[in-house]
This record gives C-alpha cells, structure tokens and sequence, in this order.
C-alpha cells in the first residue's frame, strides 16, 4: 500500500483557541509531514508569533496556510490582504487557501481569482 503524507490543521489545538504553535508542536510530536495554519488578523499582528512559525516550516514537507473569512471584492480590497501577503511572502513555499464566497456572483469571483493570480 502506498505511504500517503496527512497533515493536521489548526483545529487540532481548538482547545487551546487554535494556537498555531500548539499545533505545530503537536504535528511535530506525532511526526505529520505536512501541516495547515489559519492566519486571522490578529495572529497577522503577532511578529514574535510570525516568527516562530516561519522557523518551524523546515520541519514539514509542506506548510499550507489558511486565509481568514472568503474571496470576495471585501477581501480583495483589504487591509487584512496585504497583512496576509506581506507575511506569506516571506515563507519558504508561499501559498495560502481560501473559501469562495458562495453568496458573491461566480462571475465576479473568477474575475477576482485571476486579478489575484496575476497579483502574485
């Protein structure tokens, strides 16, 4: 059979209000190769925090990190965008995921999508 990489997300520390540094203790301990961050606004305002993840992501194959709230125009045109940018940049392998917003017309947010494709 063949070996399959899990990860474990921040929910795994919901008891301790999705702490990203229990999380990441816990991945390491329990040796899971690949690991998913929920980044919220104010985590986003937490250097020493911020630090202490980008120095952990050596210990992953993969580090995947989650966006706060949808993909919409309001996320699109946020503070809380460049906040997440500005941090995601600065890792080893940037990425971030994010939930469409299932309220907004499909149209506008495959518009959204490319302009950020093309941001990036």
């Amino acid at each position: 059979m063949m070996d399959i990489p899990i990860g474990v997300a921040n929910s795994i520390s919901a008891n301790f209000q999705f702490d990203p540094l229990d999380t990441i203790e816990f991945a390491t301990q329990s040796n899971f190769p690949i690991i998913q961050i929920y980044l919220n606004a104010q985590l986003l305002r937490q250097n020493g925090v911020l630090d202490r993840i980008k120095a952990s992501e050596a210990q992953f194959d993969q580090v995947y990190y989650h966006a706060e709230g949808f993909l919409n125009q309001e996320f699109y045109e946020s503070e809380y965008r460049q906040w997440l940018y500005k941090f995601v940049d600065q890792t080893r392998r940037p990425n971030f995921i994010t939930h469409f917003d299932e309220q907004a017309p499909i149209d506008g947010l495959i518009r959204l999508a490319e302009q950020l494709a093309r941001s990036s």
